[in-house]
């Protein structure tokens, strides 16, 4: 028996109380519910279809008064704490931007630092009001389309003689983004998911690779393994938490000896690691800059400029530069610049964390996750470097440092997760996420042989 109409059309006057459009199908769907399971236990008291379905709507209530007060419930919930830390570090970077080319012939910098801004706001917006569950509902598109986009630009840049490509290996920071969708697409695939979500990190590991970037290839690997031993940690494959945590840490156990025995046979891998650690083993070549920094800090004060040594005569040409912001800071102004900047940052990953345990769905937490670990360890690598531990370039400190593309791509992250949590509380985890299949081309609905006759359906959309 079909639903009576006149559920519907009750619902639907409950639903035009709500200004919130996007909780109107959930509401509606929920007084359908109700109001059906009240008709299907009205029935078997023994009351006559119409009765009951009038006693139903009349036990529920006006529909005015109900969906005024739905109305008040049922809003988007923004993260104003997150939105006025995004908005501080913003304008942070901004004005230290403005500190370092005071008095200096590099404006032009400052100028498309600014244009940067304008553009990663302008992202950050998009992202914020757009619907997150694209990222469910179209998770290949995404998987392959941040692959293809990586490609295209690298392809590009090196046909322009660049050694390696400096604007993809910032795009590198969509890739976590890119596998959260992959996850999620998998779940419920048990062995063959739990396959192609490695198979997928591998393609994403072997993309910064081609690069070539260290920094985001360590950024994939730690975020993609996180993502992914919180996917097997719920059981999200359905082949038992377990077994799959047991999987899991083999795996990581697999890959971490392959790597150490790389780079115990690679003499240069073992050398860089070292001078990266030790610059006093090779002061004038790969140790250098790590000597210049670590000269610089140990001349620094609490507060006020620090004082000049050996190594860093050549200062601010070196110091200067913009991926070495926090020991620039840390000389100029002292370690409280420091203090500040990385308080504002704990701040930022102490409420996002928060927000990120509060999420029901589990797209909205894979996506949250996704996005607070890249940001973490952009900061974790960058605070690294400024520290004199030279293992990675082209890497940027987020929202603060200089680098253009990595500025918009971060704006856009911090848009999507906080898209999650504006709007993270209506989504379900059902399959209304997924793609509809009745809107798929599939040869055996098509086409069908019977007795040797060859029916075709010409259809539009065929149910499943």
């Amino acid at each position: 028996m079909q639903q009576p109409d006149k559920f519907k059309d009750y619902a639907a006057q409950v639903c035009e109380q709500l200004r919130w459009k996007r909780a109107r199908p959930v509401v509606e769907r929920e007084i359908e519910t109700h109001l059906r399971d009240q008709y299907d236990a009205l029935l078997q008291s023994g009351m006559p279809e119409e009765q009951a379905v009038d006693e139903s709507i009349r036990q529920m209530g006006d529909a005015v008064e109900i969906g005024t007060s739905l109305d008040r419930v049922h809003r988007p919930k923004p993260a104003w704490g997150l939105l006025i830390l995004t908005g501080i570090l913003l304008l942070t970077g901004l004005g230290i931007h403005m500190f370092m080319t005071y008095e200096s012939d590099v404006s032009g910098v400052l100028l498309k630092h600014m244009i940067a801004a304008i553009l990663g706001a302008a992202c950050f917006m998009g992202a914020y009001f757009m619907d997150f569950t694209i990222l469910g509902k179209r998770p290949l598109l995404f998987f392959i389309g941040a692959i293809v986009l990586l490609g295209c630009v690298s392809l590009f840049e090196l046909r322009s003689a660049n050694i390696h490509s400096y604007t993809a290996a910032q795009l590198t920071l969509l890739l976590p983004l890119a596998y959260t969708a992959l996850l999620y697409w998998l779940r419920g695939k048990k062995y063959l998911g739990l396959i192609l979500s490695l198979v997928g990190l591998a393609i994403l590991g072997g993309c910064c690779m081609v690069i070539p970037s260290m920094a985001g290839m360590l950024i994939v690997a730690v975020t993609g393994a996180a993502l992914l031993a919180v996917v097997l940690w719920g059981d999200w494959f359905k082949i038992g938490k377990l077994r799959g945590l047991i999987i899991f840490g083999v795996l990581v156990l697999l890959g971490a000896a392959a790597v150490f025995l790389c780079i115990q046979r690679s003499s240069y891998s073992m050398m860089r690691i070292a001078v990266a650690f030790h610059p006093e083993l090779d002061p004038g070549g790969q140790g250098w800059l790590g000597m210049v920094i670590r000269e610089t800090l140990a001349g620094a004060q609490l507060l006020g400029e620090g004082a000049v040594g050996v190594y860093t005569a050549s200062f601010p040409a070196i110091l200067s530069d913009t991926d070495l912001l926090l020991t620039y800071l840390i000389y100029r102004i002292g370690w409280i610049s420091l203090i500040v900047i990385m308080a504002v940052f704990a701040a930022f990953f102490a409420v996002a964390v928060c927000k990120c345990l509060k999420q029901k769905n589990m797209l909205g937490r894979l996506v949250s996750l996704a996005v607070i670990l890249t940001l973490a360890l952009q900061v974790l690598l960058y605070a690294a470097l400024n520290f004199g531990i030279v293992l990675t370039g082209n890497i940027s400190l987020p929202l603060l440092s200089y680098g253009n593309t990595a500025l918009v791509v971060d704006m856009t992250l911090i848009g999507v997760m906080l898209s999650a949590f504006r709007t993270g509380p209506l989504v379900g985890d059902g399959d209304k996420l997924l793609p509809s299949r009745a809107g798929r081309f599939r040869w055996k609905d098509r086409f069908q042989w019977n007795d040797g006759v060859l029916t075709i359906s010409f259809k539009k959309n065929i149910a499943s």
